[in-house]
């Protein structure tokens, strides 16, 4: 379709294709607005990235900038041409976006699932195409079977893809919605979300001192680590004394006995004395 000696050709705008499924890199709207008025100013500098597919134009990279470009009505914007496939159109695109750091993890598992199953494409070739760790691929392809509105938190970033997978687990889709959306709430850690999940699996469990529990809402509070002895809370950096099996023993056994001696002594205080028997009358004296 083209033809010439230069790195990049001016293509219609009109011309080129956006998949609906691809990986964006994100951007907030300060960056739009600055990458804007620079395109304005200078034109863009940097090509995007298109791939010729069964005669159309499908874009590789560059999503922004052919908004920018459709926004400031421009007929043509500068691409790097090349021959493609629709497989290897969303790779480059998957890539591209991954090596810039700011890629969008739940489209990036939308994109591999749609790889492995409408491509049939094995999840050990992606990850060694993407540079992704084979365990890491699977994460992000399992994450994509939770519902749209737990991987639309993900997308707009209120919800952490490590809080995501801690969500698997769950096999109820209402329950994944309703952590999700408890873990946006409250803004849980992602150790909280790993609690929050065990305790609806396991309601029955016992969860150490220290550690969080929720109430029916799934607002999270924290377990108070008690003194033994006291039954004091020891705060959230409690002070640790270490001792031998028999020294602990004693100290029980000594401690034991105190309380039951602080006991005594206070029922003691309590218990009101006894009256004084009134005294006896004088007795007279018999002499004259």
């Amino acid at each position: 379709m083209f033809d010439g000696d230069s790195p990049y050709r001016m293509v219609p705008v009109e011309t080129i294709m956006v998949p609906d499924l691809r990986v964006t890199s994100v951007m907030d709207p300060d960056m739009m607005t600055e990458l804007g008025e620079s395109i304005a100013a200078q034109g863009i500098l940097q090509p995007l990235q298109v791939e010729e597919i069964d005669g159309q134009l499908w874009l590789v990279d560059g999503l922004h900038r052919l908004r920018v470009a459709k926004q400031l009505a421009m007929a043509e914007v500068p691409c790097i041409v090349s021959k493609g496939t629709t497989e290897g159109n969303l790779l480059k695109n998957l890539v591209v976006n991954r090596q810039r750091g700011k890629s969008n993890p739940a489209q990036e598992a939308a994109l591999i699932r749609q790889l492995m199953e409408g491509g049939d494409m094995p999840l050990e070739r992606i990850a060694r195409i993407t540079g992704l760790s084979v365990g890491w691929t699977r994460r992000l392809y399992d994450i994509s079977h939770l519902p749209a509105s737990v991987l639309a938190l993900v997308a707009d970033g209120k919800l952490g893809i490590s809080h995501a997978i801690e969500l698997l687990a769950l096999r109820d889709e209402t329950l994944q919605r309703e952590v999700a959306q408890q873990a946006v709430e409250w803004r849980y850690t992602v150790e909280q979300v790993k609690i929050r999940v065990a305790t609806l699996l396991q309601p029955a469990i016992e969860l150490p001192p220290g550690s969080t529990q929720f109430d029916t809402r799934g607002a999270p509070s924290r377990i108070p680590i008690l003194c033994y002895y006291c039954r004091g809370d020891l705060g959230d950096a409690p002070t640790y004394v270490f001792a031998c099996g028999d020294c602990q023993q004693l100290t029980q056994a000594l401690f034991g006995a105190y309380q039951v001696a602080e006991l005594q002594s206070q029922a003691l205080r309590e218990t009101p004395p006894e009256p004084t028997p009134p005294s006896a009358p004088p007795v007279p004296d018999p002499r004259p």
